[in-house]
């Protein structure tokens, strides 16, 4: 896989400049966020804060991100090297094509599996740390953790039916993506709102006319993703299982990130607002 690299070098500078790319980037917004809005906060300054959030629990959302991106990205990549060498060896073949989709489709199996699962309480648990935020109130993780597990059984049904669209799109990428756009909510209000019964739905109605406002936050994120997805991935295997935990890790990081600004947005909606144009006048923060 390193071919395209010319060797392991390069993947690690990739990886490194990838990195500080990020961290400058989400540092610089969370340094130029005022703590405080008049108004539903734009890109940068949403993203800026989410980070201070991170930030601010960094031990128990980077521990979380380990065990949820960074053992989950082992399962995943153990699960689709072991097939690879067993089909191979039952099956020998010259096709690369083959050799790649052997690997690829239980790896991506074991990824949709863990991320509809596991990837539930890491939204729940992530988002209690969002909640501690909006009181102004210190978390733990002892506590996030309770919080996640109280809240798992509707989170989990929401988010993965979400999950499993949008890991359905991505075989075709283009639907991918407008899944995601469509359910950028789905886990703020599934965690927040135990109220709504449909999740999906709401955060179908509640997306449209802000997508554009979304796509733009991903893309801020694909500086990230891109890479990671399409050549660091692979390159990770080779270099070793420490690094594909580590990409795991990160990715995960990111993903807390991303959770905390989708709340951001989601949550303005009630707080600015007209009341006719919302249907719900308040959303508790529980």
């Amino acid at each position: 896989m390193l071919g395209s690299f010319g060797g392991s070098d390069d993947a690690m500078k990739i990886f490194g400049v990838v990195v500080a790319i990020m961290v400058l980037l989400l540092g610089g917004f969370a340094a130029m966020s005022p703590a405080q809005a008049n108004g539903p906060r734009g890109l940068f300054s949403a993203l800026g804060v989410a980070t201070r959030v991170f930030m601010k629990n960094f031990m128990p959302l980077t521990l979380m991100s380990a065990l949820v991106g960074g053992v989950g990205s082992l399962a995943a990549g153990w699960t689709g090297s072991a097939v690879h060498d067993w089909w191979l060896k039952e099956n020998p073949t010259n096709n690369p094509q083959v050799a790649l989709l052997s690997s690829e489709l239980p790896s991506s199996v074991v990824v949709l599996i863990w991320g509809c699962t596991v990837g539930s309480f890491a939204a729940a648990f992530g988002l209690y740390f969002w909640v501690r935020h909006e009181k102004n109130e210190e978390g733990s993780l002892y506590s996030a953790v309770n919080y996640a597990l109280a809240r798992l059984n509707r989170v989990m049904r929401a988010h993965a039916a979400a999950y499993a669209l949008i890991w359905l799109g991505n075989i075709v990428i283009i639907p991918g993506i407008w899944f995601a756009l469509q359910y950028a909510f789905v886990d703020a209000i599934a965690t927040l709102d135990d109220r709504e019964k449909d999740p999906l739905t709401r955060s179908q109605k509640l997306t449209h006319g802000r997508r554009g406002k979304i796509f733009r936050t991903f893309a801020v994120m694909a500086i990230w993703l891109i890479p990671y997805q399409l050549p660091l991935r692979f390159a990770f295997q080779d270099l070793g299982w420490s690094w594909v935990a580590l990409g795991g890790t990160f990715d995960q990081m990111l993903g807390f990130i991303l959770t905390f600004t989708f709340a951001q947005y989601y949550l303005d909606l009630f707080r600015f607002a007209p009341a006719k144009v919302v249907e719900t006048p308040s959303v508790p923060v529980q």
